[in-house]
């Protein structure tokens, strides 16, 4: 497995490397050591030669390694902002939902309000915007809130969720909505008659 991850590129390259150019740097003054050794005289032309040659291919096979590494770190680094980017572009135009995971723990901490009433308006003629509204909607009532079927939709709404209340149970869901990514804002005024909280879900931002 791991000869197969090493031609395959899978391993990391810094230990190849280091551990490859240690090697051929050995074995070039292996070779320049036996010709020393050979040699008649060892403050030679020849000798000389040797020495410098093993030296420069030495200094050249690190530099070439250094350079190497700084390559692959460019790349890295290139790889890691696309990858960024394109997690975050998928993310903002991808439809809001709200899984049913999520919908199952939102309900469980928001069944402290149980017998809330809320009514909810989705963004007119937006499905991104009715499935949300659905969702919201499914996971309110499995917390025990009570849904008012005179919902409707409102012209000119703002974009992302808004929620119009004076109860302490709108600022709990809209905290709520934010953790799982989805922007919602509360704007306070007095309740509807019976506690009613307005729910609007506006457009994506």
């Amino acid at each position: 497995m791991t000869i197969s991850a090493f031609f395959s590129g899978e391993v990391r390259p810094f230990w190849p490397h280091f551990i490859l150019i240690s090697v051929c740097v050995l074995g070039s003054m292996a070779v320049a050591w036996g010709i020393i050794r050979e040699s008649e005289r060892f403050w030679s032309l020849t000798t000389l030669l040797v020495v410098v040659g093993v030296a420069v291919e030495a200094i050249c096979t690190i530099l070439l390694f250094g350079f190497d590494e700084g390559i692959t770190s460019a790349l890295q680094s290139t790889n890691d902002v696309q990858q960024s980017r394109i997690i975050e572009l998928t993310a903002r135009i991808a439809p809001r939902r709200i899984v049913p995971a999520e919908q199952e723990k939102i309900a469980g901490r928001l069944k402290v309000f149980a017998g809330q009433k809320f009514e909810q308006f989705p963004n007119p003629g937006d499905n991104e915007s009715d499935h949300l509204a659905y969702d919201i909607g499914t996971t309110l009532v499995k917390a025990g809130w009570i849904a008012d079927p005179h919902g409707g939709s409102i012209l000119g709404m703002a974009a992302g969720v808004t929620i119009l209340s004076g109860e302490p149970a709108a600022d709990a869901l809209a905290k709520e909505l934010n953790t799982i990514s989805i922007e919602a804002r509360v704007i306070a005024q007095n309740s509807a008659a019976g506690n009613r909280m307005q729910i609007q879900v506006g457009a994506k931002p």
